[in-house]
């Protein structure tokens, strides 16, 4: 049975909350803790002056309630909705659970924005599918929680709030919130983790606050904020901070596959004791703050000491006022001899001045194999400040709108298919067999880092028998048109029937005789396997001849061609 404690009883712990909490006034609901489970029907069935129910599946708080130590909430498929009245606080002791639902349960509140739900040295609590609107915040301390496809908008506090916690937070949404959407305290560690969520237009007040707002770690785990989306509004709206200003944790952060913009900062980290991988990240147009003074760096590491270490690969880094500042004391690799950073830095200008690194302080940064906006090395030392003597840079990544490989599909028969260049911007693409469909073939195409292919290689095209153009444009804009042309026959000769027959084979006298056995003319292509054109032709009688003298002696590829059915022969060419 559920028992209904007053605020008055056991004054001392009232207190001890007030000081922590600021616990409400209100008389409250205290499950039983006799490992029983509980839905809001219970407790508006127990105890109607805690819990209205207003229509089916929808139920307004009007009292505080706990959810005591082995005691579980269920939050049933049935309920639609939770209306908090005002500073009404639901606190958990036991733990949360959903059931799987088909739409979407919305907790809200009647205008005060002052609702709070509290895990406090909780089991752990799943939230699945809730919209969570105008409350002041979610406080996980000591607790696991785990967050998975809710939407959290219009809070007028942290969303999130966590404290010697690690919460894990997935696909939610963000969004309209006056402080930052997930938060820690500066003295308080924790290990989050963020993946695959999507911040925007969050941090709204004027407070200097980014969107994930993070303290000190555990020293057995690590942060990660993994392939989240994270865009900002106002000047004053970071991105992502990770901070050990009191030394009291020692952090280790995985910031991977995030794409931060239009935020005040991309990301920053400040302290010590903090060691991040930062990799595969997108930190673009972070310049909301117009005085480059006060911000606007792609990624900025702020250490008190050496002991605040970043490593840094295959991160764009552009449109931002500063592209990695470096400020004090650190341990920053963007890149080694024997691994390279692959980091893209380019058009992070204030001023009229591109500032693609600025190392403010003592250390020296290895950052060695990166992109700064020009295959020439030399244009490295116009955009590295204040100098590039303790940074090493050398050699520069070099980015070209190039084709590494090319194939289009796999079938044994074809195993020795290859593709020729010809001249710069040409590839021939050689086959043994026919496609089953020519007008549905998905090519495999492999391009350098940093370089984008129109039409997109995984798009299915008709290689025949027109050649595709794939325009080919690298990350600063650079871009070229490559041709792929298709010719079947190349690799191995085919076994179309058709009435001609070539001789000799090998070519010893300079010459090549093709003989027709029927009365329709035959197209007469020859190619070398670069894939260079040497012959073209057409025989209408019963023999041609075709000239080989001036043909450097190798392999060639002779396509006959009649009636719209081709043959493939292997011609040895020998002059010698």
């Amino acid at each position: 049975m559920l028992r209904l404690k007053s605020t008055l009883v056991m004054k001392h712990l009232i207190t001890l909350l007030l000081i922590l909490f600021v616990t409400s006034g209100y008389a409250q609901v205290v499950t039983p803790g006799t490992g029983q489970s509980f839905t809001f029907q219970d407790f508006a069935t127990g105890y109607p002056s805690a819990v209205i129910p207003t229509s089916a599946g929808h139920y307004t708080l009007l009292q505080n309630i706990t959810i005591s130590a082995g005691d579980t909430l269920l939050l049933d498929a049935n309920t639609q909705e939770l209306l908090f009245f005002n500073s009404i606080t639901l606190t958990v002791h036991g733990q949360v659970t959903c059931a799987p639902r088909p739409d979407t349960l919305r907790i809200t509140c009647n205008s005060a924005n002052q609702y709070e739900i509290r895990l406090d040295n909780a089991a752990s609590s799943r939230f699945s599918d809730i919209l969570f609107e105008y409350g002041s915040r979610i406080l996980v301390m000591q607790s696991a929680a785990t967050f998975e496809r809710c939407e959290f908008r219009y809070f007028n506090n942290s969303c999130i709030q966590y404290s010697d916690a690690s919460p894990v937070i997935e696909y939610c949404r963000f969004h309209q919130n006056r402080k930052a959407a997930i938060s820690s305290a500066a003295n308080m560690t924790g290990t989050p983790k963020i993946r695959h969520n999507t911040f925007y237009h969050n941090a709204l007040d004027s407070v200097n606050q980014p969107q994930i707002n993070l303290g000190p770690g555990f020293a057995s785990d690590t942060i990660v904020i993994e392939d989240n989306v994270i865009d900002g509004c106002v000047s004053t709206s970071g991105g992502i901070a990770i901070a050990d200003f009191l030394g009291i944790g020692n952090t280790h952060v995985i910031i991977r596959g995030n794409t931060v913009v239009n935020n005040r900062y991309g990301y920053t980290q400040q302290g010590v004791r903090i060691n991040a991988l930062i990799e595969d990240n997108i930190f673009r147009d972070n310049n909301l703050e117009t005085n480059p003074m006060n911000g606007g760096s792609g990624v900025s590491i702020y250490g008190s000491d050496t002991t605040c270490r970043a490593k840094l690969r295959r991160n764009l880094i552009t449109g931002n006022l500063w592209g990695l500042t470096a400020i004090n004391k650190y341990g920053i690799d963007m890149g080694t001899a024997a691994d390279h950073g692959n980091n893209c830095l380019f058009n992070n200008s204030n001023g009229g001045v591109e500032y693609n690194l600025y190392n403010n302080g003592t250390n020296s940064i290895s950052a060695v194999g990166n992109f700064w906006g020009s295959n020439d090395s030399t244009y490295a030392e116009t955009v590295i400040f204040p100098s590039t003597s303790n940074v090493s840079y050398l050699p520069v990544m070099e980015i070209y709108p190039d084709i590494l490989s090319f194939s289009l599909w796999d079938d044994a028969s074809n195993e020795d298919a290859e593709f020729f260049p010809v001249g710069n911007d040409t590839l021939r693409y050689w086959v043994g067999c026919m496609h089953p469909d020519w007008s549905n073939v998905v090519p495999t195409i492999v391009l350098p880092m940093w370089v984008t292919c129109s039409p997109d290689p995984s798009e299915p095209q008709n290689f025949m028998p027109n050649p595709v153009t794939y325009t080919l444009t690298t990350v600063d804009g650079r871009s070229k048109e490559w041709v792929i042309s298709v010719i079947w026959g190349g690799a191995v000769e085919d076994h179309v029937s058709l009435p001609v027959t070539v001789t000799p084979n090998p070519a010893t006298s300079g010459r090549i005789v093709l003989y027709n056995d029927s009365e329709d003319a035959v197209l007469v292509e020859v190619y070398t396997f670069t894939g260079q054109q040497v012959y073209a032709g057409r025989c209408t009688e019963s023999r041609m001849v075709v000239n080989t003298s001036s043909w450097r002696s190798g392999l060639y590829l002779l396509k006959a061609t009649q009636n719209g059915r081709s043959r493939a022969f292997k011609i040895v060419v020998n002059n010698f």
